[in-house]
């Protein structure tokens, strides 16, 4: 039988949260088997605020406010549901796209049309609210049902909620989009500036005032440059050093149990099992070599993403002070065959109860695909690359700072 899913009766908000973590399913190092999510996105908040994964391309940030403006007018002079105009507005952009630019990379609603369920907007609110793009985070007022001056007075003020140096709606938007998902020297300008405004002592805004050379390249936040003096970075780049092991671990002791069960030959067990170890041996060897577990501030760490978050359960941080600690006792190079570390990822997986693929029970592995979330945490950086290169590209000349910063 296929998988479905199905939309609740939730809010937009509550939505925009589950999209976002079906399109982490869909990212191999975001599968959080080890349960450290959370911090995962403290700290990709931390170095890129109001960003998420499901921000396909920086040119949104204008279509989704010109979205608004073309409905408040239309709710003005017709005088129904703003809402319901915010609405189609954006799926006539979106039929507009289809028809005019469907080769354009990042296109919302390219499969779906119409019938698209999580449109720009709720992607999007986030970030325009955090770069005082849009200027309330009230939802979105309904217009019928009010007397004619109250309607007046409410979409007036509706208007000057959004950010006054907008850059101006293009004539006949949303029937047609000059440009297509690229942004003008303007757009990108005035982005530039909405997003470092207030914020330039955050890693996104530095970045923005780089080479787009310097970010294309980079494979993870951390190797732009040489050197950081951003805590934020700092600290992701050493997170994501030690549980990638704790990640390959895990990999290491489901293949070994894939491998006893003589009924389950999908994969190879032995050879993966063989593979993590030499995973785990050239990673070991990497976290000794570049950041050694006892030269990280795991207290100031744990601070400064408590600070953030203080939803995070006492069992996660306690699962990640015991990997730490249980790095800085032993040689990381032989990891995997410590009693303690296999244990450790044990106990972990045991939250999970029927659902643990460390048990006897081979229906939890015949599902397994040969690696759950075994990459590094890279903080959604395929997402902020393509964000900050719109806004360089279409900003033009850059290279103003120094990315060792």
């Amino acid at each position: 039988m296929p998988s479905t899913i199905g939309w609740l009766d939730t809010t937009a908000d509550q939505q925009r949260i589950a999209r976002e973590m079906v399109s982490l399913f869909m990212v191999s190092e975001s599968r959080d088997e080890l349960g450290i999510g959370q911090i995962r996105d403290v700290m990709s908040n931390w170095m890129f605020p109001g960003t998420s994964v499901l921000q396909a391309r920086a040119r949104y940030f204008v279509l989704v406010p010109w979205c608004h403006l073309v409905a408040e007018q239309r709710a003005r002079g017709r005088g129904r549901d703003l809402a319901q105009q915010v609405r189609e507005v954006q799926l006539e952009m979106i039929e507009t796209m289809r028809r005019d630019h469907e080769e354009a990379e990042g296109l919302i609603g390219k499969q779906a049309g119409r019938s698209l369920k999580g449109l720009p907007r709720d992607l999007f609110w986030t970030g325009l609210v955090t770069f005082d793009i849009r200027r309330s985070e009230s939802d979105l007022p309904r217009a019928q049902g009010h007397a004619e001056g109250e309607v007046t007075e409410m979409t007036s003020r509706q208007t000057t909620a959004w950010d006054p140096d907008l850059p101006p709606v293009p004539t006949g938007f949303p029937d047609i989009v000059p440009g297509g998902l690229d942004m003008s020297a303007n757009e990108a300008q005035w982005l530039y500036e909405r997003m470092r405004t207030d914020r330039e002592d955050t890693y996104l805004a530095h970045l923005l005032a780089l080479d787009p050379e310097l970010i294309a390249q980079a494979d993870a936040p951390w190797q732009v440059a040489t050197e950081t003096t951003f805590a934020s970075v700092q600290h992701a780049r050493q997170f994501s050093l030690v549980m990638e092991g704790a990640s390959l671990l895990y990999n290491l002791l489901v293949a070994e149990r894939y491998e006893e069960h003589a009924d389950l030959n999908r994969l190879d067990g032995g050879d993966l099992g063989a593979t993590y170890r030499g995973k785990l041996a050239r990673w070991g060897e990497r976290l000794t070599s570049t950041a050694p577990p006892g030269s990280w501030d795991l207290d100031n760490f744990i601070t400064e993403v408590n600070a953030r978050n203080r939803r995070i359960s006492n069992r996660t941080w306690a699962f990640v002070v015991d990997w730490v600690t249980l790095l800085r006792d032993e040689d990381p190079v032989t990891v995997a065959d410590s009693p303690g570390g296999r244990r450790l990822i044990s106990l972990r997986e045991s939250r999970k109860g029927a659902k643990s693929r460390l048990t006897d029970n081979s229906k939890t592995l015949e599902t397994w695909s040969g690696n759950s979330g075994s990459g590094a945490l890279t903080f959604r950086w395929d997402t902020i690359k393509t964000l900050v290169l719109d806004v360089n590209q279409g900003h033009g000349t850059q290279g103003v700072a120094d990315a060792d910063a």
